[in-house]
């Protein structure tokens, strides 16, 4: 930066009730912003309320992918652009991830403490670089709800390993979204995301995510035999429907959704007549948490 200032002052001009401030022609000349028509900026707050003005060209290429055929230690590949500031990392595969692949990468990743795996999915995983703080709010209510899925999976598997990672990330990422919710209401600012938001949209969010939070406590520790299986199957298959909706945007379906409660909640009060008795009590919570999944119909148009 030989020769080149690094500290401009500006005069804010007030037009409209909108403060606006000039860029440093040095800066658009370097970013090739000068000539560009419609040209974009990422603003960001930082923690002591400063801003940091990045080219929206910059910010994009702040990720990386990671093709898992082509490197022999995709975890430890991980770690390394994690550490050097890499704000994305995409793993992908042309296949199924390797389960042995994907647990490595959960355990160096929950090793980092500015590193979350925000999406999960069997041909792609996505790590976010938090100490960047800008994950957009609904990328960390679609990882809710992307666990709770889970969590209805590996509790027909029985798979008490993972349920147990699962627990601890809903807890995690339900902390993380109330946290940028709260900050949202008392200040206005966002401290986490980059998305328009409404105060009617956060207060939804948050109600969203309180429901999941709740959905995972009644399955905390909950069993299931063949009696209940097939009972326990359709409430994951409408908890699922509900999650494909929010992911389509689909406010028809969601409108159907709203009324799928029905037929389950007959269901669970027949069952209630033949089962054990000590299966009863388990139908009830069952039948609770349709009534959290239809209420969570009503969010969804958000």
């Amino acid at each position: 930066m030989n020769g080149l200032k690094k500290h401009y002052t500006r005069k804010l001009q007030n037009i409209s009730r909108s403060y606006l401030v000039s860029l440093p022609s040095e800066f658009l000349k370097k970013h090739g912003l000068k000539d560009k028509k419609n040209a974009s900026v990422i603003i960001k707050i930082n923690e002591d309320w400063s801003l940091t003005i990045i080219p929206e060209k910059l910010a994009e290429q702040i990720s990386d992918e990671i093709i898992v055929e082509a490197y022999r230690e995709v975890s430890r590949e991980v770690v390394e652009k994690v550490l050097s500031g890499t704000e994305k990392i995409i793993i992908l595969s042309d296949k199924k991830i390797d389960e042995k692949i994907r647990k490595e990468v959960r355990l160096f990743v929950d090793g980092l403490p500015q590193a979350e795996i925000l999406e999960d999915e069997p041909q792609r995983i996505v790590v976010y670089n938090i100490g960047f703080k800008n994950i957009p709010n609904r990328k960390i209510l679609h990882r809710l709800l992307s666990i709770v899925s889970d969590i209805f999976e590996n509790i027909k598997k029985k798979n008490t390993i993972d349920l147990e990672l699962n627990f601890k990330d809903l807890k995690k990422f339900y902390i993380i979204l109330k946290g940028n919710i709260r900050t949202y209401h008392n200040s206005g600012f966002l401290e986490y995301g980059d998305e328009e938001l409404t105060q009617k949209k956060a207060s939804d969010y948050r109600i969203f995510s309180y429901q999941l939070k709740i959905i995972g406590y009644i399955l905390r520790d909950f069993e299931i035999d063949d009696s209940l299986l097939k009972f326990f199957t359709k409430i994951e298959t409408y908890f699922n429907e509900i999650f494909d909706a929010f992911l389509k945007k689909n406010e028809r379906l969601s409108h159907e959704l709203w009324f799928q409660n029905q037929p389950l909640e007959r269901e669970g009060k027949e069952l209630i007549d033949i089962v054990p008795s000590e299966h009863k009590d388990k139908i009830n919570l069952l039948l609770m948490i349709v009534k959290i999944c239809r209420s969570m119909t009503a969010l969804l148009y958000s």
